[in-house]
């Protein structure tokens, strides 16, 4: 079973908007340094800058301890989940909230994974935050709610007004609130208790955190605490079957002039079978429309060539 906790959230006391920057892993040196032209922007704790291209894991460190004492951040005084209301795109909303996770071992089933990872990343996380002792970035994770309860709960608990609203680093409209009510608090824990949760993205942080919550208890030895801060993980949480939530294909590209990819599709087991009728390539509104009537039923890709 899953279980969530209300935390004390520390956010930046100043306008957020220049303050966020996307998941570390997705930002590009370039990106990184305008970003951080901002001298209170998060890459300088995400992506502490150091020598010759290394991070300065220890620099991070004493930013954030800066950052607390001189009130950049500041630390809010209740535990509450915070749901987070995402336009991405006019009309269409996202409603997620963030809220502490117990972590749980794969093999729990309580949280799914499906991606594999790799040494270096998780590496490069397990260094950071050995250093700061936080969490830095929420986990991305998904859950499984038709009927729309736990979007319910919260909705009906979230009145007043936001405690922050900007726009992200991508552009959507943010608004972000405080939901400290015991009772909608128990009620969303008792509905996603049972469920399990899907890390939609996040899986290297996750697996450092499983790392250092290991190297944590064995410090502790037989005092370690089960209520102990690094038994849980920051996660933003989002309703699967919301509309708002858009789970989008990705893209693969084939390099090489004498890539085959229908012979390299062949061999993984994929039957291929060309759109169009064997004309001239339909435009992608038509291809789709096409797959649909093949393959309503079934998973399928359509290859550009």
């Amino acid at each position: 079973m899953s279980e969530l906790r209300p935390f004390r959230a520390h956010r930046f006391a100043r306008e957020p908007a220049a303050r966020l920057a996307p998941p570390y892993d997705v930002i590009s040196e370039s990106e990184r340094e305008r970003l951080a032209a901002e001298p209170e922007n998060l890459v300088h704790l995400s992506l502490p800058e150091g020598a010759e291209g290394e991070r300065d894991y220890a620099a991070a460190a004493r930013t954030l301890e800066r950052w607390c004492e001189e009130g950049v951040l500041q630390h809010d005084p209740a535990p509450a989940f915070y749901p987070l209301v995402e336009e991405t795109a006019p009309g269409r909303f996202r409603r997620g909230f963030f809220a502490a996770l117990r972590l749980a071992d794969y093999k729990e089933g309580v949280v799914l994974p499906h991606e594999r990872t790799m040494p270096g990343p998780r590496r490069d996380r397990l260094l950071l935050t050995r250093e700061v002792r936080a969490n830095l970035e929420p986990l991305f994770f998904v859950y499984e709610d038709q009927s729309g309860e736990v979007d319910a709960a919260l909705r009906a608990a979230v009145g007043a007004a936001p405690l922050a609203e900007c726009r992200g680093p991508d552009g959507i409209p943010l608004s972000l609130f405080g939901l400290e009510s015991a009772a909608a608090i128990e009620q969303v824990r008792s509905l996603l208790a049972a469920r399990p949760l899907v890390i939609a993205d996040g899986h290297h942080r996750y697996e450092t955190m499983l790392r250092y919550r290991d190297e944590c208890r064995e410090r502790a030895g037989s005092r370690s605490d089960a209520e102990a801060d690094y038994e849980f993980v920051l996660a933003y949480l989002a309703n699967a079957s919301d509309p708002g939530t858009e789970i989008r294909p990705i893209h693969r590209v084939i390099e090489g002039s004498e890539a085959d990819p229908a012979a390299a599709l062949g061999t993984l087991g994929f039957e291929i079978e060309p759109l169009g009728g064997g004309g001239a390539k339909p435009g992608v509104a038509d291809a789709l429309r096409e797959l649909a009537g093949r393959r309503a039923d079934q998973h399928a890709f359509v290859v550009c060539l």
